[in-house]
């Protein structure tokens, strides 16, 4: 079909929806993945089981940053792409220092398993906001 650039092509609307659908997945097998991981991190009994956790912990940030870099530059206005990158990579670099002082004080106070268990429960949040 012959797309003039004047209509909108029902290919294009399928593929829109495609990339939309893809992502959608690619967030939920993240989400999905780091639930399980910070499960079975939290509820461990031994070494091994948390190692498995914080593995599938990083696959789910393996999969969901560089997705959140491709919304970022499909959604942002095109002036304000650089702003939309920076602020992304502000959070990421300031999360193992920030994450290591938040780790410290709940060792202080707490054992390692409410730390871990507030991350869980805070990902349900974020799987509900996702599906809106």
């Amino acid at each position: 079909m012959v797309n003039n650039g004047l209509h909108a092509s029902s290919d294009d609307f399928n593929s829109i929806w495609f990339l939309f659908a893809r992502a959608l997945n690619i967030f939920r097998v993240g989400v999905v993945s780091f639930l399980i991981g910070t499960g079975c991190a939290g509820l461990a009994a031994g070494f091994p089981i948390i190692l498995f956790g914080r593995l599938l912990e990083g696959i789910a940030d393996g999969l969901c940053l560089p997705l959140m870099f491709s919304i970022i530059l499909e959604q942002a206005p095109k002036k304000a792409v650089g702003t939309f990158m920076g602020i992304g990579s502000l959070v990421i670099a300031f999360a193992p220092a920030v994450g290591s002082v938040y780790g410290g004080l709940v060792l202080k106070y707490w054992s390692w398993a409410p730390a871990v268990l507030a991350n869980h429960a805070s990902n349900h949040f974020d799987m509900a906001i996702g599906r809106s």
